[in-house]
Protein backbone atom coordinates (compact mmCIF):
# COMPACT_ATOMS: atom_id res chain seq x y z
CA UNK A 1 0.00 0.00 0.00
CA UNK A 2 1.16 3.58 -0.91
CA UNK A 3 2.48 6.05 1.81
CA UNK A 4 2.35 8.37 -0.24
CA UNK A 5 -1.04 10.88 1.45
CA UNK A 6 0.95 14.33 1.10
CA UNK A 7 0.99 14.33 -2.06
CA UNK A 8 -0.91 13.01 -5.17
CA UNK A 9 -1.11 9.57 -6.02
CA UNK A 10 -1.60 7.12 -8.92
CA UNK A 11 -4.01 4.99 -9.00
CA UNK A 12 -4.25 2.31 -11.45
CA UNK A 13 -7.51 -0.19 -12.10
CA UNK A 14 -7.66 -3.36 -13.72
CA UNK A 15 -10.88 -3.94 -14.30
CA UNK A 16 -12.36 -8.05 -14.99
CA UNK A 17 -15.20 -8.49 -16.94
CA UNK A 18 -17.87 -10.82 -15.54
CA UNK A 19 -17.04 -13.21 -18.36
CA UNK A 20 -13.56 -13.60 -17.52
CA UNK A 21 -13.28 -13.32 -13.82
CA UNK A 22 -10.50 -16.62 -13.46
CA UNK A 23 -8.23 -13.95 -15.19
CA UNK A 24 -7.75 -12.54 -11.35
CA UNK A 25 -5.71 -15.03 -10.31
CA UNK A 26 -3.74 -14.99 -13.34
CA UNK A 27 -3.54 -11.46 -12.94
CA UNK A 28 -2.07 -11.53 -9.11
CA UNK A 29 0.59 -14.20 -10.07
CA UNK A 30 1.34 -11.77 -13.08
CA UNK A 31 1.86 -8.87 -11.27
CA UNK A 32 3.80 -10.51 -8.01
CA UNK A 33 5.72 -12.53 -10.56
CA UNK A 34 7.30 -8.88 -11.57
CA UNK A 35 8.16 -8.23 -8.11
CA UNK A 36 4.40 -6.73 -6.78
CA UNK A 37 3.93 -7.74 -2.97
CA UNK A 38 0.20 -9.44 -2.17
CA UNK A 39 -0.12 -6.36 -0.25
CA UNK A 40 0.10 -3.92 -2.96
CA UNK A 41 -2.50 -5.37 -4.87
CA UNK A 42 -5.77 -4.03 -3.68
CA UNK A 43 -8.99 -5.46 -4.81
CA UNK A 44 -12.42 -4.00 -5.07
CA UNK A 45 -15.57 -5.48 -6.14
CA UNK A 46 -18.33 -3.14 -7.03
CA UNK A 47 -21.53 -3.97 -9.03
CA UNK A 48 -20.42 -7.89 -9.45
CA UNK A 49 -17.30 -6.31 -11.50
CA UNK A 50 -14.21 -7.30 -10.28
CA UNK A 51 -11.10 -5.00 -10.25
CA UNK A 52 -7.19 -4.76 -8.97
CA UNK A 53 -5.83 -1.58 -7.93
CA UNK A 54 -2.11 -0.47 -7.62
CA UNK A 55 -0.55 2.76 -6.37
CA UNK A 56 1.76 4.49 -7.38
CA UNK A 57 3.85 8.58 -6.75
CA UNK A 58 4.63 9.07 -10.11
CA UNK A 59 2.73 8.48 -13.46
CA UNK A 60 5.62 7.26 -15.46
CA UNK A 61 5.52 3.98 -13.16
CA UNK A 62 1.80 3.37 -13.33
CA UNK A 63 1.86 3.73 -17.36
CA UNK A 64 4.90 1.43 -17.60
CA UNK A 65 2.83 -1.46 -15.97
CA UNK A 66 0.12 -0.18 -18.40
CA UNK A 67 2.32 -0.78 -21.17
CA UNK A 68 3.30 -3.98 -19.71
CA UNK A 69 -0.37 -5.38 -18.88
CA UNK A 70 -1.52 -4.30 -22.74
CA UNK A 71 0.65 -6.76 -23.66
CA UNK A 72 -0.22 -9.72 -21.82
CA UNK A 73 -2.69 -12.13 -23.63
CA UNK A 74 -5.61 -11.88 -20.65
CA UNK A 75 -8.99 -11.07 -22.28
CA UNK A 76 -11.46 -9.05 -20.57
CA UNK A 77 -9.55 -6.98 -18.39
CA UNK A 78 -9.08 -3.01 -18.86
CA UNK A 79 -6.45 -0.80 -17.56
CA UNK A 80 -6.80 2.92 -16.77
CA UNK A 81 -5.06 5.38 -14.71
CA UNK A 82 -6.26 7.81 -12.06
CA UNK A 83 -4.90 10.87 -10.18
CA UNK A 84 -6.09 10.80 -6.56
CA UNK A 85 -5.72 13.91 -3.91
CA UNK A 86 -4.87 13.40 -0.43
CA UNK A 87 -8.53 13.60 0.46
CA UNK A 88 -9.12 11.15 -2.67
CA UNK A 89 -6.89 8.93 -1.19
CA UNK A 90 -8.67 9.13 2.14
CA UNK A 91 -11.83 8.53 1.21
CA UNK A 92 -11.73 5.81 -0.98
CA UNK A 93 -11.96 3.53 1.01
CA UNK A 94 -15.13 4.76 2.88
CA UNK A 95 -16.63 4.79 -0.10
CA UNK A 96 -15.94 1.32 -1.64
CA UNK A 97 -15.86 -0.67 1.81
CA UNK A 98 -19.21 -1.00 4.02
CA UNK A 99 -20.51 -3.04 6.68
CA UNK A 100 -21.55 -6.62 5.65
CA UNK A 101 -22.19 -10.00 6.93
CA UNK A 102 -19.38 -12.28 6.80
CA UNK A 103 -20.64 -15.27 8.90
CA UNK A 104 -23.93 -16.68 10.11
CA UNK A 105 -22.41 -14.57 13.60
CA UNK A 106 -20.41 -12.02 12.53
CA UNK A 107 -20.44 -8.41 10.80
CA UNK A 108 -17.32 -6.63 9.15
CA UNK A 109 -17.70 -3.16 9.98
CA UNK A 110 -15.31 -0.69 8.71
CA UNK A 111 -12.81 0.78 11.22
CA UNK A 112 -13.35 4.04 11.27
CA UNK A 113 -17.68 3.20 12.18
CA UNK A 114 -16.49 1.60 15.90
CA UNK A 115 -17.41 4.94 17.82
CA UNK A 116 -20.46 5.49 15.89
CA UNK A 117 -21.97 2.68 18.06
CA UNK A 118 -23.61 -0.64 17.33
CA UNK A 119 -24.28 -0.87 13.38
CA UNK A 120 -26.08 -4.49 13.56
CA UNK A 121 -27.04 -6.64 16.43
CA UNK A 122 -24.45 -9.37 15.40
CA UNK A 123 -21.31 -9.61 16.67
CA UNK A 124 -18.76 -6.94 14.96
CA UNK A 125 -15.54 -7.46 13.62
CA UNK A 126 -13.95 -4.00 13.02
CA UNK A 127 -10.96 -4.18 9.83
CA UNK A 128 -8.99 -1.62 8.21
CA UNK A 129 -9.17 -1.54 4.66
CA UNK A 130 -6.58 0.86 4.10
CA UNK A 131 -3.80 -1.30 5.23
CA UNK A 132 -3.79 -5.11 3.48
CA UNK A 133 -5.35 -7.92 1.73
CA UNK A 134 -8.12 -9.68 3.27
CA UNK A 135 -11.04 -7.33 4.30
CA UNK A 136 -13.65 -10.02 3.72
CA UNK A 137 -14.77 -8.73 0.83
CA UNK A 138 -13.69 -11.20 -0.66
CA UNK A 139 -15.08 -14.67 -1.40
CA UNK A 140 -12.17 -16.85 -0.37
CA UNK A 141 -11.95 -15.30 2.90
CA UNK A 142 -15.82 -15.39 3.34
CA UNK A 143 -15.33 -19.39 2.57
CA UNK A 144 -12.58 -19.55 5.05
CA UNK A 145 -14.60 -17.52 8.16
CA UNK A 146 -17.44 -19.51 7.63
CA UNK A 147 -15.34 -22.94 7.71
CA UNK A 148 -13.22 -21.46 11.31
CA UNK A 149 -16.75 -20.37 12.26
CA UNK A 150 -18.75 -23.84 11.74
CA UNK A 151 -16.17 -25.45 13.90
CA UNK A 152 -16.56 -23.11 17.16
CA UNK A 153 -15.65 -24.37 20.57
CA UNK A 154 -13.58 -27.33 18.69
CA UNK A 155 -10.32 -25.70 18.31
CA UNK A 156 -8.18 -23.89 21.04
CA UNK A 157 -4.54 -23.37 19.01
CA UNK A 158 -4.71 -21.67 15.28
CA UNK A 159 -2.16 -21.05 13.00
CA UNK A 160 -2.94 -18.24 10.23
CA UNK A 161 -0.71 -18.32 6.99
CA UNK A 162 -0.86 -15.19 4.94
CA UNK A 163 -2.80 -13.68 8.13
CA UNK A 164 -3.58 -10.39 5.61
CA UNK A 165 -5.17 -7.93 7.85
CA UNK A 166 -5.61 -10.44 10.52
CA UNK A 167 -9.32 -11.09 9.86
CA UNK A 168 -9.02 -14.95 10.04
CA UNK A 169 -7.52 -14.83 13.38
CA UNK A 170 -9.96 -12.51 14.49
CA UNK A 171 -12.49 -15.13 13.15
CA UNK A 172 -10.57 -17.79 15.51
CA UNK A 173 -10.62 -15.95 18.41
CA UNK A 174 -14.29 -15.20 18.37
CA UNK A 175 -15.02 -18.85 17.78
CA UNK A 176 -13.10 -20.32 20.63
CA UNK A 177 -9.82 -19.96 20.24
CA UNK A 178 -6.78 -19.47 22.94
CA UNK A 179 -3.46 -19.59 21.57
CA UNK A 180 -3.37 -17.80 17.80
CA UNK A 181 -0.10 -17.31 15.57
CA UNK A 182 -0.22 -15.22 12.22
CA UNK A 183 2.48 -15.36 10.11
CA UNK A 184 3.03 -13.32 6.86
CA UNK A 185 5.97 -12.43 4.50
CA UNK A 186 4.25 -9.19 4.30
CA UNK A 187 5.59 -6.76 7.28
CA UNK A 188 3.00 -4.06 6.52
CA UNK A 189 -0.10 -6.75 6.36
CA UNK A 190 1.40 -8.15 10.12
CA UNK A 191 1.20 -4.50 10.58
CA UNK A 192 -2.36 -4.28 9.82
CA UNK A 193 -3.42 -7.46 11.49
CA UNK A 194 -2.44 -5.63 14.98
CA UNK A 195 -4.02 -2.94 14.41
CA UNK A 196 -7.04 -4.57 13.67
CA UNK A 197 -6.43 -6.86 16.38
CA UNK A 198 -6.03 -4.07 18.94
CA UNK A 199 -9.39 -2.34 16.92
CA UNK A 200 -11.01 -5.68 18.26
CA UNK A 201 -10.02 -5.63 21.65
CA UNK A 202 -6.94 -8.09 21.38
CA UNK A 203 -3.72 -6.81 22.64
CA UNK A 204 -0.59 -8.35 21.41
CA UNK A 205 2.23 -9.00 23.84
CA UNK A 206 5.14 -11.75 23.84
CA UNK A 207 3.62 -14.15 25.90
CA UNK A 208 0.16 -13.77 26.47
CA UNK A 209 -2.91 -11.19 26.28
CA UNK A 210 -6.19 -10.78 28.04
CA UNK A 211 -9.55 -10.17 26.15
CA UNK A 212 -12.63 -9.21 27.33
CA UNK A 213 -14.16 -13.03 26.42
CA UNK A 214 -15.13 -15.23 29.29
CA UNK A 215 -15.04 -18.62 29.32
CA UNK A 216 -17.79 -20.88 30.34
CA UNK A 217 -17.37 -20.45 34.29
CA UNK A 218 -17.61 -17.04 34.42
CA UNK A 219 -13.45 -16.56 34.02
CA UNK A 220 -11.61 -14.25 31.76
CA UNK A 221 -10.12 -15.68 29.03
CA UNK A 222 -6.17 -15.99 28.49
CA UNK A 223 -5.03 -15.47 24.95
CA UNK A 224 -1.90 -16.11 23.88
CA UNK A 225 -1.38 -14.02 21.04
CA UNK A 226 1.81 -14.16 18.28
CA UNK A 227 1.86 -12.27 14.64
CA UNK A 228 5.54 -12.22 12.85
CA UNK A 229 6.31 -11.35 9.45
CA UNK A 230 8.38 -13.96 7.56
CA UNK A 231 8.90 -16.37 4.31
CA UNK A 232 6.66 -19.60 5.78
CA UNK A 233 9.60 -21.44 3.92
CA UNK A 234 11.59 -20.36 6.94
CA UNK A 235 8.62 -21.65 9.43
CA UNK A 236 10.79 -24.21 10.89
CA UNK A 237 8.37 -24.51 14.29
CA UNK A 238 7.62 -28.28 15.27
CA UNK A 239 4.43 -26.87 17.02
CA UNK A 240 1.13 -28.52 15.80
CA UNK A 241 -2.06 -26.28 15.86
CA UNK A 242 -5.97 -27.90 16.02
CA UNK A 243 -6.67 -25.55 12.97
CA UNK A 244 -4.93 -24.43 10.35
CA UNK A 245 -5.72 -21.76 7.18
CA UNK A 246 -4.00 -21.34 4.47
CA UNK A 247 -5.59 -19.06 2.35
CA UNK A 248 -2.90 -18.54 -0.13
CA UNK A 249 -2.82 -18.62 -4.05
CA UNK A 250 -3.27 -22.44 -6.00
CA UNK A 251 0.53 -22.52 -6.77
CA UNK A 252 1.62 -22.10 -3.10
CA UNK A 253 -0.52 -24.05 -1.88
CA UNK A 254 0.57 -26.91 -3.65
CA UNK A 255 4.20 -25.98 -3.07
CA UNK A 256 3.98 -25.71 0.71
CA UNK A 257 1.12 -28.28 0.69
CA UNK A 258 3.23 -30.64 2.78
CA UNK A 259 4.39 -28.86 5.14
CA UNK A 260 1.05 -27.11 5.78
CA UNK A 261 -0.57 -30.51 6.78
CA UNK A 262 2.09 -31.08 9.00
CA UNK A 263 1.43 -28.42 11.11
CA UNK A 264 -2.07 -29.76 11.67
CA UNK A 265 -2.70 -32.00 14.87
CA UNK A 266 -3.79 -35.43 13.68
CA UNK A 267 -8.11 -35.70 13.92
CA UNK A 268 -7.78 -31.92 13.66
CA UNK A 269 -8.73 -29.24 10.76
CA UNK A 270 -6.75 -27.29 8.12
CA UNK A 271 -8.85 -25.37 5.84
CA UNK A 272 -7.33 -23.86 2.60
CA UNK A 273 -8.93 -21.61 -0.29
CA UNK A 274 -7.51 -19.09 -2.93
CA UNK A 275 -8.00 -21.73 -5.30
CA UNK A 276 -9.50 -20.57 -8.55
CA UNK A 277 -11.90 -22.90 -10.35
CA UNK A 278 -10.06 -23.66 -13.33
CA UNK A 279 -7.33 -25.17 -10.72
CA UNK A 280 -9.58 -27.35 -8.27
CA UNK A 281 -8.59 -30.56 -10.18
CA UNK A 282 -5.15 -29.84 -10.40
CA UNK A 283 -5.70 -28.94 -6.45
CA UNK A 284 -7.51 -32.12 -5.61
CA UNK A 285 -5.39 -33.99 -7.46
CA UNK A 286 -2.26 -32.84 -5.42
CA UNK A 287 -3.82 -32.95 -2.29
CA UNK A 288 -5.90 -36.22 -2.85
CA UNK A 289 -2.38 -38.53 -1.44
CA UNK A 290 -2.29 -36.73 1.81
CA UNK A 291 -4.05 -37.83 5.07
CA UNK A 292 -6.97 -35.98 4.91
CA UNK A 293 -10.56 -36.32 4.76
CA UNK A 294 -12.59 -33.85 2.70
CA UNK A 295 -15.57 -32.38 4.74
CA UNK A 296 -16.62 -29.17 3.21
CA UNK A 297 -15.91 -27.82 0.01
CA UNK A 298 -17.23 -24.20 -0.95
CA UNK A 299 -17.62 -22.93 -4.55
CA UNK A 300 -18.29 -19.26 -5.56
CA UNK A 301 -18.13 -18.08 -9.14
CA UNK A 302 -14.34 -17.80 -9.79
CA UNK A 303 -13.00 -19.54 -6.50
CA UNK A 304 -12.95 -22.99 -4.27
CA UNK A 305 -12.51 -22.97 -0.33
CA UNK A 306 -12.13 -26.85 1.14
CA UNK A 307 -12.52 -27.93 4.86
CA UNK A 308 -10.43 -30.89 5.64
CA UNK A 309 -9.76 -33.10 9.09
CA UNK A 310 -6.32 -34.71 9.40
CA UNK A 311 -6.76 -38.40 9.46
CA UNK A 312 -6.05 -40.31 12.43
CA UNK A 313 -3.92 -43.45 11.77
CA UNK A 314 -6.54 -46.44 12.70
CA UNK A 315 -9.34 -45.00 12.65
CA UNK A 316 -12.01 -46.99 11.65
CA UNK A 317 -14.02 -46.71 7.94
CA UNK A 318 -17.47 -46.00 9.40
CA UNK A 319 -15.80 -43.58 12.13
CA UNK A 320 -14.67 -41.35 9.39
CA UNK A 321 -17.72 -41.83 7.35
CA UNK A 322 -19.49 -40.63 10.23
CA UNK A 323 -17.48 -37.18 10.75
CA UNK A 324 -17.84 -36.77 7.06
CA UNK A 325 -22.08 -36.64 7.36
CA UNK A 326 -21.54 -33.87 9.82
CA UNK A 327 -20.49 -31.50 7.36
CA UNK A 328 -22.18 -30.63 3.61
CA UNK A 329 -20.27 -30.42 0.69
CA UNK A 330 -21.79 -27.31 -1.32
CA UNK A 331 -21.77 -24.82 -3.85
CA UNK A 332 -22.15 -21.47 -2.45
CA UNK A 333 -22.66 -18.59 -5.02
CA UNK A 334 -21.54 -15.10 -3.51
Amino acid sequence: MPRHKDKITFELSVKIAPSHEGALEILRDVLTGIGFKRDEIIELRQKKRSRLCLYFPSPLKAEALKEKLKKTPLKGITVSIKPLLPRDWRDRWKTDFKPFRLTEHLDVIPSWLKESGPVSPRRPVYIDTSQAFGTGLHETTRFMASFIEQCRGEFKSFLDVGTGTGILSIVALHSGASRVRGIDISPESIKAARFNLRTNGYVIGRQTAVDDTFDASGRRRALALSLKAMDFEKFNEKTTYDFVAANLITHDLIQMGKKIISLVKPGRYLAVSGISLENYPLFRKTFGPFPLKRLRVEKGKSWVGVLYKKTVHGLSRESRNTEAHKFKETSLVL
